[in-house]
This record gives structure tokens, C-alpha cells and sequence, in this order.
């Protein structure tokens, strides 16, 4: 989790945005297998940064990963999000996060374990990606919320992708 303190300022973005092309079970472990998997896949498309998956467990809202960031682009330079609270709170969603690292197409379900606030669905987050049973919370990052964070549930033996924020610097983003 990259965070600034108030008074610093981040650099400026923006940052980058893309659901991954592997799918992990859900019971993949935690959130650090999840960065993991955003880190090697936005190395091997030429991307640096630090990214995060969107995922909240029971200690930790998917919102509060994204840190002081501002401001997201898909990697084809598409708008996407400019402020978390603009997207959670009002529904602000520029362009739909459909594309992986590399850009190409991909319309399957993620992994988020949260609400539509990107808060923790309790119950949802296959006990803290631990075991396969019993489900999770599935957006479509195709679509706005509350789909994105929630589009259906999935059982945990299921396959899912991430979707992978950039997280550090400060761009205001616009349509």
C-alpha cells in the first residue's frame, strides 16, 4: 500500500489501470499473492509503478488500498476514474477497466470481496482468499457500480481475474 502524508504532495500521474490476464481460484491466499500477480503482470507489459488489487478482506477496505492516489487511466490512455470518492460515492465512471496490461480485451469477472462503497462484504471474500469455500463478491469491470464491486457471487472454487490499480501519483482525470 503506497500512502502519502497530508502535507505531501504525490507525484503527478496518472495512474494506471487493467484487469489482469491470469485468473487465480479464491482461495489464492491474500491480497499479496493478488499484488503480486498485478506487479509481474504490469512488469512484463513494460509498465513500472507499484499496483494493488482491488480486494478488501476482513481487515481491509478495497478503498483505503488506493491510499492519497488520484486520477486513472487505462493503459491505452483512456479515462477512467479520477477521484475514489467521485467513484464510489457518485458513481463516476469515465470508461469501463476492460483491458489487461498489455491492452488487450478482457470482459471476465474479478475477485473483490466488496461492497459497491468498496468496503468489505462481510462473508464474501472466501474467508480472506483462504479456502474454497464458501463464495465472494465478483464485479464486472465493464461496468459501473455497484456492478463493478459486486456484480454477482461466485463460489470460491471458481477461476477470477484482478483488476490492478496503480497507486502513488496525482492526476486529475477528466472525460
Amino acid at each position: 500500500l503506497v500512502d502519502a502524508a497530508p502535507d505531501v504532495m504525490l507525484p503527478p500521474g496518472p495512474n494506471r489501470v487493467f484487469i489482469t490476464a491470469g485468473f487465480a481460484l479464491g482461495d489464492f491466499g491474500g491480497v499479496a499473492f493478488a499484488d503480486a500477480m498485478c506487479a509481474s503482470e504490469a512488469a512484463a507489459a513494460g509498465l513500472t509503478g507499484t499496483f494493488v488489487a482491488w480486494l478488501s478482506t476482513s481487515t481491509v477496505d478495497a478503498r483505503d488500498r488506493l491510499g492519497s492516489s488520484r486520477g486513472w487511466v487505462r493503459v491505452d490512455g483512456v479515462p477512467v476514474i479520477d477521484t475514489v470518492e467521485a467513484w464510489l460515492d457518485r458513481g463516476q465512471m469515465f470508461n469501463p477497466i476492460d483491458r489487461d496490461a498489455t491492452g488487450v480485451l478482457r470482459r471476465s469477472p474479478i475477485w473483490t470481496g466488496s461492497g459497491p462503497d468498496g468496503r468489505v462484504a462481510m462473508a464474501s471474500t472466501c474467508n480472506d482468499w483462504t479456502q474454497i469455500f464458501p463464495s465472494a463478491n465478483l464485479g464486472e469491470p465493464t461496468a459501473a457500480m455497484p456492478a463493478f464491486a459486486e456484480g454477482f457471487g461466485w463460489d470460491c472454487f471458481y477461476n477470477g481475474r484482478f483488476a490492478c490499480f496503480e497507486v502513488g501519483l496525482a492526476s486529475v482525470v477528466t472525460p
